[in-house]
């Protein structure tokens, strides 16, 4: 991990495109078609089946056994530590204050497209449990969540909690929120949520690698599954 992903190996993006130098569109050109819906009972119904509401980016919503798990949740208006860049394209589909009671946030790594203060902040007084990869725990403490509240987890290790078992399964990527500064200090992972009828797999950032083929035999077949896509060409 991390051989020629520098920025520094090529900072003005002459051999390929990069976060500062981008020559290609990389912003949609209108607002993507959304359907919104303020009546939430019929996605809390108690019915053993998957549910979800995508919120934008890797955002999901998720009803599966009567539970509700709120996915990599990112609310504010840009994924940055500064208000001024990368701003989100449109607000969410259901405002954070709109949302139903949630039982577990569940998160695959530190970056601030997946992991945002503001939001984590909103849950604090909450009744809700964290289940996250080693290391994050860290952020949501700092942040006043409470430890007690925090489940994490190394790659391939599982948790039951509830009617709910999850497990952090491994991804090709990294971590870090200070950029090139302190990287690789918490983990990065994807996620199955099983419960007694139901499977679901979260394939949080990765890149293409064998690990596809083993989480399907370790933990496959899936009823759904939610895979980010680079978004790197038209395809």
């Amino acid at each position: 991990m991390g051989d020629g992903l520098s920025l520094w190996s090529d900072p003005f993006g002459k051999k390929r495109p990069n976060f500062l130098f981008n020559k290609m569109q990389s912003r949609p050109e209108k607002h993507l078609p959304e359907i919104t819906n303020s009546n939430l009972k019929e996605f809390q119904d108690r019915q053993k089946n998957i549910k979800f509401i995508w919120l934008g980016h890797s955002t999901i919503l998720l009803s599966i056994n009567g539970k509700v798990v709120l996915i990599d949740p990112v609310f504010s208006k840009s994924a940055s530590p500064v208000s001024f860049l990368v701003k989100r394209f449109q607000s969410p589909a259901i405002p954070l204050a709109k949302l139903p009671v949630i039982d577990y946030i569940l998160i695959s790594h530190d970056h601030y497209d997946h992991l945002d203060m503001e939001t984590i902040k909103h849950f604090v007084e909450q009744d809700v449990r964290f289940v996250v990869p080693l290391g994050v725990g860290s952020h949501l403490q700092h942040w006043g969540i409470d430890p007690h509240k925090i489940i994490e987890l190394d790659w391939w290790q599982t948790e039951k909690t509830g009617s709910l078992v999850f497990t952090a399964i491994p991804a090709q990527h990294y971590s870090g929120r200070l950029g090139p500064i302190s990287p690789m200090k918490t983990l990065w992972a994807s996620w199955v949520i099983k419960s007694p009828t139901r499977s679901v797999y979260f394939s949080g950032d990765s890149g293409y690698h064998s690990h596809y083929r083993e989480i399907g035999q370790k933990h496959g077949p899936f009823d759904i599954v939610f895979m980010d896509s680079g978004q790197y060409n038209a395809r």
